[in-house]
């Protein structure tokens, strides 16, 4: 497959997932597009119309060596009371992104075990664009997606520029039947 196509197909099926998340998760797209991610020692948290912030656990977590030292950052930060600390308490959430030195695994095979307990949050994770650029966490993304969506109709979605960079345009009315989609998709 052309990899502008795979890529503008999988930057669609991120938007999929923000299109279909529950309204107090819904996302600001003019803010989400014109932010990227770094992930030198922590992840910038693209702002959402969600309280708490979710992005700031995870990106606490992810930039954390250890799970102990991660909980009390969050603890401190925001506040081991906050609804953010709540959503991300159960242990095995915490555990799986605690693999802070490796979190191309964390994504991979620990997410796709909080998709199914915390989807919100995974459709979150999503908009991180800059994890479509590299391949190891596109190919998790993809399959994170495919477990988050419901078959949907018209949805916003991100085209990506014809700069190399990962700044991304806002397009709308795109239609996409993501059945399709995963049956062409060949990782």
């Amino acid at each position: 497959m052309n990899p502008k196509t795979t890529f503008m197909i999988l930057s669609s099926l991120v938007c999929a997932v923000f299109a279909l998340t529950p309204n107090a998760l819904k996302v600001d797209f003019e803010t989400v597009a014109q932010k990227t991610v770094s992930f030198d020692n922590t992840i910038t948290a693209f702002s959402t119309n969600a309280e708490p912030d979710v992005f700031a656990v995870i990106s606490i977590i992810l930039a954390t060596d250890d799970l102990s030292s991660a909980e009390e950052k969050i603890t401190k930060d925001l506040g081991a009371t906050t609804p953010a600390m709540l959503a991300l308490s159960e242990t095995d959430a915490l555990d799986i992104l605690s693999i802070a030195s490796n979190y191309e695994l964390a994504l991979k095979h620990g997410l796709m075990l909080l998709v199914e307990k915390k989807p919100e949050i995974s459709a979150l994770v999503l908009g991180l664009s800059d994890l479509l650029l590299v391949p190891i966490l596109r190919d998790a993304l993809v399959r994170l997606s495919v477990a988050t969506l419901n078959i949907g109709p018209t949805l916003r979605h991100f085209l990506p520029t014809d700069d190399d960079s990962s700044e991304m345009i806002i397009g709308t009315n795109f239609n996409v039947d993501f059945v399709e989609v995963l049956s062409a998709y060949d990782p």
